[in-house]
C-alpha cells in the first residue's frame, strides 16, 4: 500500500498544467560556480546529506487508485548519481559552448515523477581550482528560491564534512508545509484572502490580446524560451535612484515599466500581470525548499494622462497587498468563481525578479550561482528582471508556440526605449513616454516605407486596356449569364460609345453619371466614357432615390448613360440620357476603332462617392495616373495571374474598380453576376463552380458565410481571395486555410482616396489582429497612436 501526502496547492496546480505538456518544460535548474580546491568525495557527502535533510529531493508522485491527484512518496535516503565531466584541457571558448550544451541537454531530458530521480546532478571540471555543479530538478519539487536554498545548504554541508561533522539544525519537510497550506486555503481566517482573489476580474484577464500574438489559449505545447535584455548602466543608475526617491524598490519600477508598455501596446486600460512572490511569508518557512512561489495578479488600471511617478505608488502598493493575501490565492478558487473555465488557469503576461545571493564561503571554497533558470507556471509572455555584480538587466520568457524571435526583439527593444525615456522625463504622462529606438523608428519610417517602383506614369488606363485588347483579341473579356464579349468586341463597343460621348461634348474634366445594373453594358459604359476623355461617376441602381439626386445635383453632368428600363426611376436631373441598349444603332454607326487621346494622365478617370455614413457622402476624384498606378502595382504584386475574376461588389464601391481594371488589363475574364445574387452564398458558390472562378475580392463577413455555407469542391478552383472593407477575423484566415490549401488569401487595407488599396497582407497563418500588412509599390503607411506617434 502506498503511504503518501497530499499534493500543496501549488504542486497541484502545475501538476494539472503538466499533464498538457508531454516535453515538461516546467523545471527549476541552476549552475553553482565552486571556486577553490574541490574535495570530490566531500561534495559527494555534501549532496548526500542535503539529499537526506530535505524530504523533497526525493520525493516522486504516485496514483492511488481512483484518485485523479497524486500523492506525494518519499523516498529513503540515498546519495544522487553524480554525472562528471572534465573540461579541463579545452580552450574557455570550447569550455562555454560544452557547458552551454550540456545544460541544453539536461533540460531536455524527461523525468519519471513516479518513480525518480526528480533531482539530476553533474560536475564539470574547468580547472583544478574551479569547478561547476548542475542540479536540475522537476519544477514539482523546487522553486527559485529553492535553487538560492540548495547552494548554501551543499556549501554549509560540504563545510561541516571538512570538519567531519554533521549539520544538525532540525529541517522543516515539505510534505507538512503542504499540509498546513490546504489547511489555510480553507481556514476561516482566510476567508477575506479567498474573497479578496474570488474578486479577480476575470474579463480584464481574459482579455488581454497580447502583442502578436493571439487572445489566452491553452492549446498547443507549451515552449518556453528567454531572450536575455540588456540595461544601459546610466539607466539602471537613475533607475535605482528612482526607486529610492519613491521609497520603493527597483523591482516595482521595473514591473511599472512593464505594466506601462504592455498597456501602449495592448491599448486596453485595465492591465493584469501575474507576480511571482516566494511563497513563505512565514518566517519559519524562509529556508524551506521546494515549491512554494506562485505569481499573484497585480490589476493595474492604467490612463493617458497618468504618470510614472504616480503608477510606481500604485504598484507598490498592489505588491505590497499581494503579498498579505498571498498564502490564500489557489487557481481552483478562481476557476470555480469564473464558472470553471479551463482558459483561467494561468496570467499569460508575468513578471518576475532576481537578485544575485551573495555566495557561500566555507571549508576554503566558495559556492556561488552563476546561472540559474526556474519555470514553476505556464504563461505566455514573462519579463524578469536580473540584478547580478550590481549591474542590471532583464529577460524576455516568451511561449515559442505564439511569438517569434523576432517579436520577441521588437518588444525587448521597446522595453529598453520605454525605461531610457522614465528616467529621462520622470514627470510624463504614460502616453507620451517613447517606445521606439532610433533603429526602430527609421525602420518604421524609412525602410518599412521604402516601395519605388516604375509604373507607366503617362498613360490612361483606356489605353491599358486597348494594349491588352490588341494581344487578345479572342479572348473573352466579359462573361454575363450566357453572354459573352471578347476582348475585340468589348473594345469595338466601347469605342463606338466612346465616338457618340464625344459628339455630345464630352471632353477631358466632363463627368459622366452612369446608371446601369451589372451587365455587359455596364463595363461598355465605363470604357466608353473613359475612351472619350470624361471621368465617370457610378450610381448604383438600387440607391434610394434621394441619394441618387443628391449625386446628380453634386456633380452636374451633362450627359447621364443608363438602361432604357431604369429611366423611369430615376430622380429629376438635367442630364442628356442616353439609355446604352435602346440607343444601340445610333451608336452602332459609329467609328470602333481607338479614338485618339484627348485625355492626360493628371485628368480624372472617376468619382466614388462614400457612404455618407458620417454625413453628407463626398465624392472622391481618381485620376488616370492613380488608377494607373493602383492596377500595375495590383499586376506586379499578385503572381497568380487573372483567369476568370467574379465581381461581387457594386460599381458604385470603390472594391470594383479592382476587379475590373486588374482583370482587362490583364486579360483574364470578367464575370459579372446577376442582380441580387451577391447577396445568396449558395448562388455565389454555384457560379464560382460553375464559371471556375479564379479570383475573388470579398467583404470578410461574406466570405466568412461562403465557407460556411458552400461545399469545399464548389470553391477548388479559386487560387486568390482578396478580402477588404472590414477588419479581418483571425477565424477566417484558419477557415480558410483548412478548406482551401490550393488558394491563397490576402487581407488589403485602403480608403477610397488611396485608390481602393494602400496595403496587403498575405495571410499564411491566423494572427490576431490580422495585420494590414505592407504598404503598395510607390506607398507609403504611418501608422500613429493618439499622440500621432509612430
Amino acid at each position: 500500500m502506498i503511504s503518501g501526502f497530499q499534493l500543496s496547492p501549488q504542486q497541484a496546480h502545475l501538476w494539472m498544467l503538466q499533464q498538457a505538456d508531454a516535453l515538461q518544460p516546467y523545471r527549476a535548474w541552476v549552475a553553482v560556480l565552486i571556486e577553490g580546491n574541490l574535495d570530490q568525495d566531500l561534495l559527494k557527502a555534501a549532496l548526500a546529506n542535503v539529499v537526506a535533510r530535505h524530504e523533497i529531493l526525493r520525493t516522486t508522485f504516485r496514483y492511488l487508485p481512483g484518485m485523479t491527484v497524486p500523492l506525494q512518496v518519499i523516498g529513503d535516503p540515498a546519495p544522487p548519481p553524480l554525472d562528471q565531466h572534465d573540461l579541463s584541457n579545452l580552450v574557455l571558448s570550447e569550455q562555454a559552448e560544452t557547458i552551454a550544451r550540456l545544460i541544453q541537454e539536461s533540460g531536455r531530458l524527461l523525468f519519471d515523477v513516479e518513480h525518480g530521480p526528480l533531482l539530476r546532478v553533474s560536475l564539470l571540471k574547468k580547472s583544478p581550482d574551479e569547478h561547476l555543479l548542475l542540479l536540475n530538478l522537476s519544477a514539482l519539487c523546487a522553486d527559485a528560491v529553492t535553487l538560492e536554498k540548495l547552494v548554501s545548504e551543499i556549501g554549509r554541508s560540504y563545510a561541516a564534512s571538512a570538519q567531519g561533522e554533521e549539520l544538525v539544525d532540525e529541517a522543516i519537510q515539505y510534505a507538512d508545509i503542504a499540509g498546513w497550506l490546504n489547511e489555510v486555503l480553507e481556514s476561516e481566517d482566510g476567508q477575506a484572502g479567498r474573497d479578496a482573489w474570488r474578486a479577480l476580474d476575470r474579463s480584464a484577464l481574459m482579455s488581454i490580446k497580447l502583442p502578436g500574438a493571439g487572445q489566452i489559449a491553452e492549446a498547443g505545447e507549451f515552449a518556453p524560451h528567454l531572450l536575455r535584455v540588456p540595461i544601459d548602466p546610466e539607466v539602471a543608475a537613475r533607475l535605482s535612484a528612482l526607486a529610492q526617491k519613491h521609497d520603493t524598490s527597483i523591482s516595482t519600477c521595473l514591473l511599472a515599466g512593464w505594466q506601462a508598455l504592455l498597456w501602449r501596446l495592448i491599448g486596453q486600460p485595465d492591465i493584469i500581470v501575474g507576480a511571482r512572490y516566494d511563497g513563505r511569508s512565514q518566517e519559519e518557512l524562509q529556508d524551506v525548499p521546494g515549491l512554494l512561489g506562485k505569481y499573484l495578479p497585480i490589476h493595474g488600471r492604467l490612463e493617458e494622462d497618468l504618470r510614472f511617478a504616480e503608477l510606481v505608488q500604485r504598484v507598490k502598493t498592489a505588491v505590497q497587498q499581494g503579498g498579505e493575501w498571498q498564502d490564500y490565492f489557489s487557481w481552483e478558487q478562481v476557476a470555480e468563481s469564473n464558472g470553471k473555465d479551463p482558459a483561467l488557469s494561468f496570467f499569460p503576461v508575468c513578471f518576475d525578479f532576481e537578485s544575485q545571493p551573495a555566495p557561500y564561503s566555507g571549508a576554503s571554497l566558495t559556492f556561488s550561482i552563476d546561472q540559474r533558470y526556474a519555470c514553476v507556471d505556464r504563461f505566455k509572455l514573462k519579463l524578469v528582471g536580473v540584478e547580478q555584480d550590481r549591474e542590471l538587466s532583464a529577460e524576455l520568457h516568451y511561449d515559442a508556440s505564439v511569438f517569434s524571435a523576432e517579436d520577441i526583439q521588437r518588444l525587448a527593444e521597446q522595453f529598453q526605449t520605454l525605461l531610457a525615456s522614465v528616467v529621462r522625463h520622470e514627470d510624463a504622462t504614460l502616453g507620451t513616454l517613447e517606445l521606439l529606438s532610433a533603429a526602430e523608428r527609421h525602420r518604421l519610417l524609412v525602410e518599412f516605407n521604402t516601395t519605388r517602383a516604375d509604373y507607366p506614369k503617362d498613360r490612361c488606363i483606356h489605353q491599358l486596356f486597348e494594349e491588352q485588347a490588341a494581344r487578345t483579341p479572342g479572348a473573352i473579356a466579359v462573361v454575363f449569364e450566357d453572354r459573352r464579349l471578347t476582348y475585340a468586341e468589348l473594345n469595338t463597343r466601347a469605342n463606338q460609345l466612346a465616338d457618340h460621348l464625344r459628339g455630345l461634348g464630352v471632353r477631358p474634366e466632363t463627368l459622366v453619371a452612369l446608371c446601369v445594373e451589372r451587365s455587359p453594358e455596364m463595363v461598355i459604359g465605363i470604357l466608353g466614357i473613359l475612351k472619350a476623355g470624361g471621368a465617370y461617376v457610378p450610381i448604383d441602381p438600387a440607391y434610394p432615390a434621394e441619394r441618387q439626386s443628391y449625386i446628380l445635383a453634386d456633380i452636374k453632368a451633362p450627359v447621364l448613360l443608363t438602361q432604357q428600363h431604369l429611366i423611369e426611376r430615376l430622380p429629376e436631373h438635367t442630364a442628356q440620357v442616353i439609355a446604352i441598349d435602346a440607343e444601340s444603332t445610333p451608336i452602332a454607326q459609329k467609328s470602333g476603332e481607338n479614338l485618339a487621346t484627348q485625355v492626360r494622365a493628371a485628368n480624372p478617370a472617376y468619382v466614388i462617392y462614400t457612404s455618407g455614413s458620417t454625413g453628407q457622402p463626398k465624392g472622391v476624384l481618381v485620376a488616370h495616373q492613380n488608377l494607373v498606378h493602383s492596377t500595375s502595382a495590383r499586376i506586379a504584386y499578385y503572381h497568380e495571374p487573372v483567369a476568370r475574376f467574379l465581381l461581387l461588389s457594386s460599381f458604385a464601391f470603390d472594391s470594383s474598380i479592382a476587379g475590373i481594371f486588374w482583370t482587362l488589363c490583364q486579360g483574364g475574364a470578367l464575370c459579372l453576376p446577376q442582380p441580387g445574387l451577391e447577396r445568396d452564398v449558395s448562388q455565389i458558390a454555384a457560379l464560382i463552380a460553375d464559371q471556375q472562378i479564379s479570383h475573388l475580392l470579398s467583404l470578410p463577413s461574406l466570405f466568412g458565410q461562403l465557407l460556411a455555407h458552400a461545399q469545399p469542391q464548389q470553391l477548388q478552383s479559386l487560387r486568390t481571395v482578396i478580402v477588404a472593407g472590414e477588419a479581418c477575423p483571425p477565424e477566417l484566415i484558419e477557415r480558410h486555410n483548412e478548406l482551401l490549401s490550393r488558394s491563397t488569401i490576402f487581407n488589403e487595407y485602403g480608403p477610397t482616396e488611396g485608390t481602393v488599396w494602400s496595403s496587403v497582407y498575405q495571410a499564411e497563418a491566423s494572427r490576431t489582429p490580422v495585420p494590414i500588412g505592407h504598404p503598395i509599390a510607390n506607398a507609403q503607411i504611418y501608422l500613429l497612436d493618439r499622440h500621432m506617434q509612430p
